[in-house]
């Protein structure tokens, strides 16, 4: 008679660990508190380090944004790196790497921008408003010049082959 009694012990000893096991794989355990308002500095900070730690791949270049026919946007990435040279001003200077890629931006894409000439960024929840601050200050401040868009230097975040962030750098 114990035998049963010590079966469905195991039985059940072996479904509540299973149970606490599943639970705990597919738990959101890569979620941080996020602020109400969502600051260049959390942006940055915070969900910079927050998507590293998810596996998101960090590439330093210039985009172009250009709407598919679908309706989907896609950033062509032209990446860019930094090369350190005493005889240039500053110590450095920004070397094309000749590698090109282009990415869906995620709906929930967000981004800090630097719009024309300011050195104030401003913090971006969309990937629609992304886009448009881009195009914007693409003709408002750059009449639609190859040269001002190679001086908007961003490091893009991606995950999952789309891009989840963008953040705007202010070179030195």
């Amino acid at each position: 008679m114990r035998k049963p009694n010590t079966l469905a012990y195991i039985a059940i000893f072996v479904l509540v660990f299973a149970a606490a096991f599943v639970y705990g794989c597919t738990g959101d355990q890569s979620t941080i508190d996020e602020p109400e308002d969502i600051s260049v500095e959390y942006l940055s900070e915070d969900y910079a380090e927050q998507l590293v730690r998810d596996g998101a791949t960090v590439i330093f270049g210039v985009i172009d944004i250009r709407e598919a026919e679908d309706g989907t946007l896609l950033v062509v990435v032209g990446e860019r790196e930094f090369v350190r040279d005493e005889n240039q001003l500053g110590g450095f200077y920004i070397a094309d790497t000749n590698l090109e890629s282009v990415y869906p931006l995620s709906p929930d894409t967000r981004a800090t921008f630097l719009p024309g000439g300011s050195s104030v960024a401003e913090a971006i929840e969309s990937a629609d408003e992304f886009a448009d601050a881009v195009w914007v200050d693409f003709y408002e401040y750059g009449n639609g010049s190859a040269e001002y868009q190679e001086k908007k230097l961003y490091d893009i975040y991606v995950i999952g082959e789309q891009i989840e962030l963008l953040i705007a750098r202010q070179m030195p």
